[in-house]
């Protein structure tokens, strides 16, 4: 009904826009602008205008099933915050726990957020309200007008009383409105009031947590050893035992007044997730057969009904998104034994009774947790539970110290990836860090309670013991989370895609991370204490001048920007698996369009973080031309780089894969990026070489076309060999050869008279360029022996050194 009152409403927005437009067409005023009389002939067909808009008008305010509903509960919700002030007040009164506290403060914080969201619901239903009647004082006026102008033309009676029935249906019509708008501002005055009894409600709450959070240092109840406690705590439990009683109440309550209409929709989504846990087990128990490595996956299929119950309870936030703590407390409670099933497999037998018992001491704290008239016994209760950690604590570090203590692996070198073992050894270590600090948490809560510091100890003991029980939930979130991504990209859809199966592993772990993140903040969104913090801390604002910005803004920009470049190099991988393999495209053109469509990607997710930001996106222009100037006058190089850069991958002279040779470098080309080009030589080394000098200079790409090559084999040989006969043999031998090509045929040339030698060149042709050089060796090695077998001399340097006797000059000897 809603989607056909809000389509209803734009159909009149629509037609009141025809009518302007038509009458701006003819040079009139439109009916509904109040510029002048209506002409007499037209006065009809305004009329069933003004009847027809009047219609579609009051279907389009009519109260939206929202609005009803606000005006149905708010009686009984003023009605209900009267009594839970006065309880409230009674609460307090009694001295309760801090937890009761926590829990009547959030209560009130939740009620609070759902006034304000109906007192926002009814301010755009009264703007909406109001300008419909200032449309409608427009079009009345109009029509006064055209009365008294009629009546002064002398116009026929049917005319004036056409006009008289219109402005009496525009009044009705604003009757109608008027008292419409203020049955809508009596509401949002009912709903200030109960605002301020919510704020004060809160108030009193805040007092008294002020005052506790200040006297935590003070002792605010009997020790262990005293009597007093032992005697209040027995006779407080029929107390107790009601106070258990009422908050099951006001969850039964709160369920059927608040989320009875969810409650279906939660049941829905609960059976589908069975039912596609159900029927996937058989697939992977065949996905495990076929692949080992996804045992882990087949563990959430093999308990189906456990793991959809924690999904359904993750997914409890968004389906009651009003809820208060209390029902999320609830459905912790409820996901408590499946988190025990999910987790228990991957535990030994005493690590597995240490978790049954943590869950009971979970049950039973909730139950402590809302004992607000019992004292005594909450505090007694609270020592049990304190008492049982430690010493369940106490017998898992014992445990552990008795099993056999690993080699101590020595410390990875920098760079150096850790392996199985490190981590193993890093996680146990971890797991008794953690394990001592439980302890000491528990068993300094125990001694501080213990003593009559109740408030104190219940700070520490019950914050260790929440902590811990939300770590295991999330824990089995994250399996069964992981387990359905595992399935999903194990699917037939996934199954079509390379860029999936190659880099499944990957995909995985990147999943994990994300899941490991995403669901602690969502069990933080059943802390109302968190959310309100969190929300105010993202509310929070600073700023220069008329620039204002705030911590929600730098967190949406970042994520944009960061998601932006996510999606790049998803699209990126992709269009490299899945897309060009399967188009014919000439070579060069993919990886062009995969650098183009990454930075348009990059590019629109910066222009929308930038929107994201508040910024405006007509100014974008302007900055682009400042950084243009900018980059003119201080990054020419970088500017002249990234243009080559384009250059290349659009020109593409040269490819990836092409061995080039520029300014004395010759290797393969490895990347063409925006900047430099890297080019790895023969020597194993890595250049990169900046894109303006592959433009700039002349470059030689040896496997620009193909990558058949010409290997030239210098041959020299002795004086006395026949000219012929050696030609002949070396051609027999290039031809012999099997990587040498036959078109064209290998050839010897008999190149001129050296000083000791007769010169000859055998010339080969390869198409395998990377193997020139040894297929060169190849045929040295047979020319060698070739020559030796027919016998011709390889030529020897020459030197003829000439003696002339000197006759002795008279006089020496």
């Amino acid at each position: 009904m809603r989607v056909v009152r809000r389509g209803l409403g734009w159909a009149l927005g629509l037609t009141l826009a025809v009518v302007t437009a038509a009458h701006a067409q003819s040079g009139e005023p439109p009916a509904d602008s109040g510029g002048g009389p209506i002409p007499l002939a037209e006065v009809a067909a305004r009329a069933a205008e003004i009847r027809s808009l009047l219609e579609t008008q009051d279907v389009a305010i009519t109260p939206s099933r929202e609005v009803q509903t606000i005006l149905e509960r708010l009686p009984a919700l003023g009605d209900e915050l009267r009594v839970r002030l006065d309880q409230t007040a009674a609460r307090l009164g009694t001295n309760p726990p801090l937890p009761v506290i926590e829990q009547l403060g959030s209560v009130w914080e939740a009620t609070r957020a759902r006034l304000k969201s109906w007192n926002d619901t009814m301010t755009q239903w009264t703007t909406r309200v109001e300008q419909e009647r200032g449309r409608l004082t427009t079009l009345r006026e109009s029509w006064k007008h055209s009365r008294e102008a009629a009546a002064a033309s002398g116009a026929p009676k049917v005319v004036l009383d056409q006009i008289d029935g219109v402005v009496s249906q525009l009044d009705a019509a604003r009757t109608r409105l008027e008292a419409r708008l203020s049955a809508l501002l009596a509401t949002q005055y009912r709903l200030a009031l109960l605002q301020r009894r919510c704020d004060e409600g809160l108030s009193r709450v805040a007092q008294v947590r002020a005052d506790r959070i200040r006297r935590l240092g003070e002792r605010d109840g009997p020790p262990l050893w005293s009597a007093v406690l032992w005697k209040g705590a027995a006779s407080q439990a029929p107390a107790a035992a009601r106070d258990v009683l009422g908050a099951e109440q006001a969850v039964m309550s709160e369920v059927a007044r608040e989320h009875a209409t969810r409650i279906p929709l939660h049941a829905l989504v609960f059976a589908g997730l069975v039912a596609m846990l159900w029927r996937g087990r058989r697939a992977a128990r065949r996905w495990v057969a076929d692949d080992p490595s996804a045992a882990s996956v087949a563990e959430v299929w093999s308990r189906p009904i456990s793991s959809a119950l924690v999904l359904a309870c993750v997914a409890a936030p968004w389906i009651y998104p009003e809820a208060t703590p209390l029902l999320g407390r609830v459905l912790a409670l409820i996901a408590i034994v499946p988190v025990l099933r999910l987790i228990r497999p991957s535990l030994d037998r005493v690590l597995a009774a240490a978790l049954y018992v943590f869950g009971v001491l979970f049950l039973v704290d909730a139950i402590r947790s809302v004992l607000s008239t019992a004292p005594l016994f909450e505090h007694m209760l609270f020592l049990a539970e304190m008492m049982v950690a430690s010493l369940v604590m106490i017998r898992l570090l014992t445990s552990a110290r008795r099993a056999a203590p690993p080699a101590a692996a020595p410390t990875p070198a920098a760079g150096d990836k850790p392996t199985e073992a490190d981590t193993d050894i890093m996680a146990a270590a971890t797991r008794r860090l953690v394990g001592r600090l439980l302890l000491a948490a528990f068993a300094g809560a125990f001694v501080l309670a213990g003593t009559g510091y109740v408030e104190l100890g219940r700070l520490v003991g019950a914050g260790a013991l929440g902590s811990s029980y939300y770590g295991l939930a999330i824990l089995a979130a994250v399996q069964v989370a992981r387990g359905l991504a595992g399935v999903l990209l194990r699917s037939r859809v996934f199954a079509l895609l390379a860029s999936v199966q190659q880099n499944r592993a990957v995909l995985e772990r990147c999943i994990v991370r994300v899941l490991r993140i995403a669901a602690p903040l969502d069990a933080l969104t059943l802390l109302s204490a968190a959310v309100s913090g969190t929300r105010a801390m993202l509310a929070a604002q600073w700023g220069w001048g008329a620039i204002r910005i705030s911590l929600s803004d730098v967190v949406v920009f970042g994520l944009t920007i960061w998601l932006a470049f996510v999606a790049a190099a998803a699209l990126r991988l992709v269009l490299a698996e899945d897309v060009f393999p399967r188009v014919r495209m000439a070579r060069g053109v993919p990886l062009a369009l995969s650098v183009v469509i990454q930075y348009a990607v990059i590019f629109g997710g910066f222009a929308l973080a930038l929107a994201a930001l508040g910024m405006d996106l007509t100014k974008l222009t302007i900055l682009a031309s400042a950084f243009g100037v900018g980059a003119g006058l201080g990054l020419q190089t970088v500017v002249n780089n990234f243009a080559s850069g384009l250059i290349l991958l659009f020109e593409r002279p040269i490819h990836l894969g092409d061995v080039v040779q520029v300014a004395g470098i010759a290797g393969e080309v490895r990347h063409i990026g925006v900047r430099a080009t890297l080019v790895r030589t023969a020597d194993g080394a890595e250049v990169f070489v900046p894109n303006s000098l592959l433009i700039a200079q002349s470059v030689t790409n040896w496997t620009y076309s193909d990558l058949r090559r010409r290997i030239v084999l210098p041959v020299r040989v002795a004086y006395g060999a026949a000219p012929q006969r050696v030609t002949e043999l070396l051609t027999a031998i290039g031809a012999r050869h099997p990587q040498v090509s036959g078109d064209p045929a290998a050839a010897a040339v008999f190149m001129g008279f050296g000083e000791n030698s007769l010169d000859f060149e055998l010339r080969a042709w390869t198409d395998r360029f990377g193997d020139s050089e040894t297929i060169q060796s190849q045929l040295a090695d047979s020319v060698y022996a070739a020559l030796n077998e027919a016998r011709i001399d390889l030529p020897v340097p020459r030197r003829d050194v000439r003696l002339r006797q000197v006759a002795a000059e008279p006089g020496k000897d």
